[in-house]
């Protein structure tokens, strides 16, 4: 903002951020509660996930689709917010998040495997926090499955990001982690962004006039638990022992 306007910029910054509030809270109360089955229990996480045992039906989450330092800025963006808010570590979120903290070595096995070798070739401080961001995404798909009842459902909405040209499948990642904790893969759709904050090409090289896209689709991955998780360890030791 230019200096003569910001003399002129002073907005009512209470009273804003409770109308926003107010509307957000009216459009729920009178268009998406009204909807819901009395039987239906909506249980909105918004810390950490405790996961229990074969207790949810569904679990419907959008993770972060990729690190925070090099992706989103979830940090970034938030940290204003979340001081004047009274949050004490809004500096250190970055680092608390998926991929906040680098490995010793890369991916080696699985789908997203050849994609980050190819980013190593290029960089290979870039791929070690690919591999970080993977590594915390598995886990925590890990915890969320055991968390589904036999027949209940996961649905994640992810965007591919692009590091040093290269595509990441994000969204067939997901599935093939689904599927080796119990689940069957359903069906992806995908979804044009077509109203987002962030340009749809940047230059991630600083090159003038060398563009690549930004995140055009998310990608809405429906699996379904067909196994629980006493079959799944039966199996597993009976694959070591053979």
């Amino acid at each position: 903002m230019k200096s003569e306007d910001l003399l002129h910029f002073n907005p009512d910054v209470l009273s804003i951020y409770f109308n926003k509030l107010g509307e957000t809270i009216f459009l729920y109360s009178n268009f998406y509660f009204p909807k819901l089955d009395e039987k239906v229990n909506v249980n909105v996480q918004y810390s950490t996930f405790q996961p229990k045992d074969d207790y949810f039906d569904v679990v419907l989450t959008s993770p972060p689709y990729g690190d925070s330092r090099t992706t989103v800025a979830y940090g970034q963006f938030s940290t204003l917010s979340n001081e004047w808010l009274g949050i004490d570590y809004a500096r250190k979120i970055d680092g608390m998040l998926m991929g906040g903290v680098k490995p010793n070595q890369n991916i080696q096995n699985g789908i997203i495997a050849d994609y980050i070798s190819e980013i190593n070739k290029v960089d290979n401080k870039r791929a070690l926090e690919v591999s970080a961001f993977y590594n915390d995404l598995d886990h925590s798909i890990q915890r969320v499955a055991k968390s589904i009842r036999k027949g209940g459902k996961s649905i994640y909405v992810v965007g591919n990001r692009t590091v040093k040209n290269v595509q990441l499948p994000t969204d067939q990642f997901i599935a093939e982690k689904f599927e080796k904790n119990g689940f069957k893969h359903i069906i992806t759709y995908e979804r044009a962004l077509s109203n987002k904050s962030m340009p749809s090409k940047n230059s991630p090289t600083n090159v003038a006039g060398r563009t690549v896209n930004t995140m055009l689709f998310e990608y809405i991955v429906i699996c379904e638990k067909v196994r629980d998780r006493k079959k799944l360890r039966t199996n597993k030791k009976r694959k070591i022992k053979e």
